[in-house]
């Protein structure tokens, strides 16, 4: 969806990190939005990493547009 299109896109310019600080540089097929909209995790085989580093905070796409 659009979600996914804009972080794919912000991935691809070097803009997001996780929450422990590593960028991420693979493009999100699939990921797992929190209620509030404010953390997503990423999704790798069907599997969903429900790893706090290894969340993306969301409102980096507002900051990197």
């Amino acid at each position: 969806g659009e979600l996914l299109d804009r972080l794919n896109q912000a991935i691809q310019s070097g803009d997001v990190t996780n929450r422990g600080g590593n960028e991420v540089t693979d493009p999100m097929e699939e990921g797992l939005v929190r209620e509030d909209d404010k953390i997503l995790y990423p999704v790798r085989e069907d599997i969903p990493i429900m790893l706090i580093d290894e969340a993306i905070e969301l409102d980096q796409l507002a900051r990197g547009s």
